[in-house]
């Protein structure tokens, strides 16, 4: 804004400079001050477009340090050239007219009301005898003024309805996008469960099959193997279903933290305890006694058990549980020696329904981590990954200690 009025100012200038040049010498009462006038306003034209001083100088407020210097100019540019029977007063319409371009309706008026008050103090120095344009000009700056204001104001609540509109839209633009995205995540979600659940559902049915049609030809050990492959099947697929409640009511927030001081090298030997390690990896449980965290004690299990079983399984040769106090927090770090994680696989290592590609045959439902990590931040923590050294797989819990 400030740009365009400095070239509006210039214009007006040189037109003035023109006009008292070039036309008759009427004006030209006091032509000492009105040249004064002319060298200073052309320089300060020359300022205000080359300089841009309104940018350089944003600490100035620029506006009211500009139209004080315009209102000013053009008080000495009228009583310069011919003070109460000057026809330049009208430069004060573009001046208010500025105002009305920064500003509202209020600070134009304000102006408009001083401007008029400096065309009057022109006429009371000029030592003019009354005459009805005395009143007349000012009255119209004002009048020019409450109109110009009026029309700011109208264009100030049409840019703000502008902006609020185009804020709505905007939000309701998100707000769509959001929901395309969920019924996408939502279809996936389905799509994967959906997946997840065919290959024991399928073994069940086959075994059942084979079993109504085929009993009375089948060995005893033959049905032996198959109930238990049944049972087999039957526990993943009830596995998988609580996973699949479980993270369902992660994500709509309607599980129900418990909040007290756990300590976690008891929570360690339970979560051990309930893995039971089949192959022998050997794990150490290196948690002081007295490190405490303020966490659901079931829900923190659950996630010790779900990290302390992939370490084993996807882990190397032994497993390293280890926890220190962090100021107002308790860091828990589950650690392995194994492959690793590869890399292009980290970012999406915590959505549901995700495994390595190496892995891809292992029984699982690829819910734990999900789950986890947002047990753990139901629980004011957080749970991420990082590469052990030299070797291995890191993921650490971080929670708020119990005092």
């Amino acid at each position: 804004m400030e740009r365009s009025l400095s070239y509006i100012r210039a214009l007006v200038i040189i037109t003035n400079v023109t006009t008292f040049l070039l036309l008759p010498r009427a004006d030209r009462t006091r032509p000492a001050i009105a040249f004064t006038v002319i060298v200073i306003a052309l320089l300060y034209a020359v300022w205000s477009v080359f300089e841009r001083p309104y940018e350089r100088y944003p600490l100035l407020h620029f506006g009211w340090f500009t139209l004080a210097v315009d209102a000013g100019l053009i008080s000495l540019w009228v009583y310069g050239t011919g003070g109460w029977q000057s026809e330049y007063w009208v430069i004060y319409f573009i001046s208010v007219i500025s105002v009305a371009m920064r500003w509202d309706l209020r600070p134009t008026i304000l102006a408009a009301t001083a401007e008029a008050g400096l065309l009057l103090g022109v006429y009371a120095v000029d030592r003019a005898r009354f005459a009805l344009g005395m009143v007349v000009r000012p009255s119209y700056i004002v009048i020019c003024g409450i109109a110009a204001g009026l029309l700011a104001r109208q264009e100030r609540i049409h840019r703000e309805e502008s902006a609020v509109m185009t804020r709505i839209a905007f939000d309701h633009a998100e707000k769509l996008e959001r929901e395309r995205e969920l019924s996408e995540m939502k279809s996936q979600f389905v799509s994967n469960a959906a997946h997840e659940l065919r290959t024991p559902l399928t073994s069940l049915a086959g075994l059942a099959q084979l079993l109504a049609r085929r009993k009375g030809n089948m060995t005893p050990v033959d049905v032996e193997r198959a109930l238990e492959s049944m049972d087999r099947q039957g526990a993943r697929a009830s596995k998988l279903i609580n996973d699949l409640l479980d993270f369902s009511r992660l994500e709509v927030g309607a599980t129900v933290f418990e909040r007290r001081p756990v300590p976690l090298r008891a929570a360690v030997d339970s979560a051990i305890e309930t893995v039971g390690i089949a192959d022998g990896t050997p794990i150490d449980n290196e948690i002081p006694p007295d490190v405490r965290a303020t966490a659901d004690p079931a829900r923190l299990e659950e996630v010790l058990v779900n990290l302390i079983a992939n370490a084993s399984k996807y882990g190397g040769s032994r497993v390293d549980v280890r926890a220190e106090r962090l100021g107002d927090g308790v860091r828990l770090i589950v650690a392995d020696d194994g492959e690793g994680v590869p890399e292009e696989f980290v970012p999406v290592l915590f959505e549901p329904f995700t495994r390595a590609d190496g892995h891809r045959d292992t029984i699982g439902s690829g819910l734990g981590l999900a789950i986890s990590r947002r047990s753990v931040e139901g629980m004011a923590g957080t749970l991420r990954y990082e590469p052990n050294e030299p070797n291995g797989a890191r993921f650490i819990v971080e929670l708020p200690a119990a005092d």
